[in-house]
């Protein structure tokens, strides 16, 4: 995403401080003023909001060209990356090589290199190539894991393009993930629809942080690292992004981790994707740093 376009969305959720341009762009992103669009829709919840910008910002993707946007599915918000963000961001860091032809297979196991039975495949594979990587990262997935199902009995109840074209939406599935393996530093907490779709469905649980509890400091610091705190049963999404959006520089934003540490809530997930409330916190510490 250009420079140009970050500078024109707005820089935090604080609805009331963004100006006419800001507000006009997150309409048209239909976030914001949803009563005239698409049918009297509420707006996304702050949190939402918060987490769309600071994905933006750490992917460097432009919303404009659909390539990030925030959905409600099944009445959750979350943050979604088209296919084609995906590739961007993999093309970005200088070592994606392209990849395999996407094969599929039946029941039967056998793997053709195109599709072209009226029956959904049962399953697809993508191999991915990575500069520094001896052989491919292939993955697969199955399109029993993936077609959208029926909140209550369960069972798989195709849609939209689940039902007329099964084969390139499990391919743009399996190929996400093989992306993720092989960029798990720029995609890790990353989703496509296609990979959302399931009706009722949660996001995939993220992978725990790999570095180790931060050691105390001898006054209150935002914390880089994991977050180990127990969150508290009725965490208040709402009530958190506003603070994040009023925090304005780094002291009142170290104010917010205070006391988000002691109610336990540090490690609340903020959106449907489960990022937490002191990733958050950290983000916007960098971003407020970077502007400083």
């Amino acid at each position: 995403m250009s420079t140009e376009l970050m500078e024109k969305l707005p820089q935090n959720a604080n609805v009331q401080a963004w100006s006419p341009s800001e507000y006009a762009i997150m309409q048209q992103l239909g976030l914001v003023d949803r009563s005239t669009w698409k049918g009297k829709q509420p707006d996304a919840p702050l949190g939402v909001i918060e987490a769309f910008l600071m994905q933006c910002e750490r992917t460097q993707l432009d919303p404009t060209a659909r390539q990030i946007y925030a959905a409600e599915m099944g009445g959750k918000w979350t943050v979604l990356i088209s296919i084609d963000g995906f590739r961007l961001i993999a093309d970005r860091t200088g070592l994606y090589r392209g990849k395999k032809p996407t094969e599929w297979c039946g029941e039967d196991g056998v793997w053709k290199d195109v599709w072209l039975s009226s029956e959904p495949p049962a399953a697809a594979r993508v191999a991915v190539m990575r500069e520094g990587f001896s052989e491919p990262l292939v993955a697969v997935a199955t399109y029993a894991g993936y077609c959208p199902r029926d909140n209550k009995t369960k069972e798989l109840r195709p849609s939209g393009q689940w039902l007329n074209n099964p084969s390139n939406q499990l391919a743009k599935c399996t190929e996400m993930l093989a992306l993720r393996q092989a960029f798990p530093n720029e995609l890790s907490g990353l989703y496509g629809t296609e990979e959302m779709q399931q009706a009722g469905a949660s996001a995939p649980a993220r992978a725990a942080s790999p570095q180790p509890a931060p050691t105390p400091a001898p006054e209150p610091e935002i914390v880089e690292g994991e977050i180990v705190d127990e969150t508290t049963a009725a965490f208040d999404v709402e009530g958190w992004a506003a603070r994040l959006a009023d925090a304005g520089d780094v002291d009142a934003l170290r104010t917010v981790w205070e006391d988000a540490k002691a109610e336990g809530a540090l490690s609340g997930p903020m959106d449907a994707t489960g990022t937490a409330l002191g990733e958050m916190i950290q983000r916007r510490k960098v971003r407020l740093q970077e502007r400083a």
